[in-house]
């Protein structure tokens, strides 16, 4: 008898477990969440540093960040920015480190005009910018395969 009992409660039990989990694998799986939005990032084409104390000596400027690089056909250099032009105004706004330029470019997006005023040697300047789109980095090349 007993062993009826636990037989018919294994049955019971394959039977429930068969009715269950057929019905729970049929659950239609949560939508995947949407991608979020890429969004282009907006790009000046030169590297800048701010304006350290023996800097500010030689130049008798102690704000703005100093222009140490423009990319060639960037935005930047077709706006004609030059090296060791010092930049003190962005979109109107005072550009006293790198990091006030970087916060002002995010906030733009490519095709943007950007304004900027600052000085060549002790000549005050002005220049127009239409901010580009940063380009992809270039991975390198994997030596002895041509480029």
């Amino acid at each position: 008898m007993k062993k009826v009992f636990i037989g018919l409660a294994l049955i019971l039990v394959a039977v429930l477990i068969g009715g269950i989990l057929p019905a729970v694998a049929q659950e239609t799986p949560p939508a995947p969440a949407p991608a979020p939005a890429v969004r282009s990032t907006a790009w000046l084409g030169l590297e800048v540093m701010g304006i350290n104390p023996e800097l500010a000596k030689r130049t008798g400027l102690n704000l703005g960040v100093l222009v140490t690089n423009v990319v060639e056909n960037g935005p930047a250099a077709k706006a004609g920015l030059l090296a060791k032009d010092v930049i003190l105004t962005a979109a109107g706004k005072a550009v006293n480190s790198p990091g006030d330029l970087e916060a002002i470019v995010k906030a733009a997006k490519p095709g943007d005009p950007l304004a900027l005023a600052g000085r060549r040697g002790a000549d005050a300047n002005t220049w127009s910018i239409t901010l580009g789109e940063r380009p992809a980095p270039t991975p390198p090349g994997i030596p002895g395969l041509p480029e």
